[in-house]
């Protein structure tokens, strides 16, 4: 009999904003500060769970 592997999942995600490391420098406005933001959260996500795997995406 097999074991499951266990794997951990999280998500950050915001509507309309490009997933970046750096800070946006195309977006304006609120869009450039809501991208910004939620970037900024990613990143501190990133740091304290010290992920094996990042996987940025846009639709």
């Amino acid at each position: 009999r097999k074991t499951q592997h266990t794997v951990n999942f999280n998500q950050v995600a915001t509507s309309g904003c490009r997933p970046q490391v750096k800070e946006d420098s195309v977006s304006k406005g609120e869009f450039k500060k809501a991208g910004d933001r939620s970037n900024k959260k990613a990143a501190e996500a990133i740091l304290k769970i010290h992920p094996k795997l990042i996987v940025l995406a846009q639709k």
